[in-house]
This record gives C-alpha cells, structure tokens and sequence, in this order.
C-alpha cells in the first residue's frame, strides 16, 4: 500500500512503468537515482562543476553554472528533521557547498564588474555565518572599491563586533584604506 502512494507521489499521472522511480522486492525497496533526480545531489554536482570551472579561470561559466546552483538550493537539507543523525553528514555537506557557492559567486560577480552583487552574495553569506573572517573582509574590502566608505565603516564594525565575540582579535583599520591603483600611483 504505501508503495503505491510513494509511486503515485514520484509520478502522478502514471507516465512511467512502476519501476521507473522504484524498484522493489520483498525485503527492500530502491530509488532508481538513474531515473529519479535528487535535488540535494543535483545542487552539490552543479557546485562541484562550478568550482572546476571557477579552478580553470572560466569566469562566466563559472557563474552561469553558479546561478544555476543558486536556483537549486532551497533549504538546507533535511532542515525538518534536525535531529536525525544520519541526515547529519549530508546536511553539513550541502551547507558547506552552499557557502562555497556564495563565495565563488561573489568572487566571480567582482570580476565580471558586478561589485552590487558581490556585495548581496557576501551579506547571504554572512547571514549564514558571521562569523566568517573572509567573507567579512571581502566585503568591506568591495564596498571601499565601490566608494561605499559609510557601508564599508559599518560592515567593517559589524565584523570587528563578530570577531570580538568568538575571542579573535578585531580586524585591522587599514582594511578601510582605498587601495591604491597602480596608474594613480605613478602620477
């Protein structure tokens, strides 16, 4: 019986032989992975290829199969059951995948010249976890890039203040200190 309804829910208008999603016998019963998408597995495939391309310095694919990762990740997994330890192992792997993302989407958003997105992706990021070092520098070192001096002093308090809470000594000042392109540098 509850095989039915599961094989009803993985495909409701019957489309498919019984055992296209499952397969069955008297003492178990297996997703066909081959057949039926994961989308946990799916979201950590598309960050693992975004990486190898981010690693071979194709930025725009790189960010194209980022975004696509991004739509893909709706929750952290099995966010409904946060006591279940064999779901434990997956759900840090999926969480880790995600800030990775994050991070390789900012990096590659300031070098397509997109410093606005970098800036929402780091804030995600840190939303997540703030207490995250280099996310907190990467940020204000994009606001002062951008000219954004007051967001960049406030971002710039806001890491300081996480760095104090965690017992890890307060970033240094100069962080704020635009830095110097080489052509004004000559001048």
């Amino acid at each position: 019986m509850l095989l039915n309804i599961v094989r009803g829910v993985l495909d409701p208008a019957k489309v498919h032989a019984p055992d296209h999603h499952l397969s069955a016998d008297q003492s178990s019963i297996a997703l066909n992975v081959a057949t039926t998408g994961v989308d946990v597995e799916d979201f950590l495939d598309q960050v693992a290829r975004a990486r190898r391309l981010v690693e071979q310095q194709a930025v725009e694919q790189a960010r194209l199969a980022l975004l696509a990762a991004d739509q893909l990740y709706r929750a952290d997994a099995f966010e409904d059951e946060p006591y279940t330890e064999w779901a434990g192992p997956l759900h840090e792997e999926a969480r880790a995948a995600y800030l990775a993302m994050l991070r390789m989407l900012a990096h590659t958003s300031r070098l397509a010249g997109q410093p606005g997105a970098a800036v929402s992706y780091l804030l995600r990021l840190l939303e997540r976890d703030p207490y995250d070092e280099r996310a907190h520098r990467s940020l204000v070192r994009t606001l002062v890039a951008g000219g954004q001096h007051g967001e960049a002093r406030r971002a710039f308090a806001r890491y300081g203040e996480a760095m104090r809470a965690i017992g890890v000594s307060p970033p240094d000042r100069d962080l704020l200190v635009p830095v110097q392109r080489a052509d004004a540098v000559r001048r």
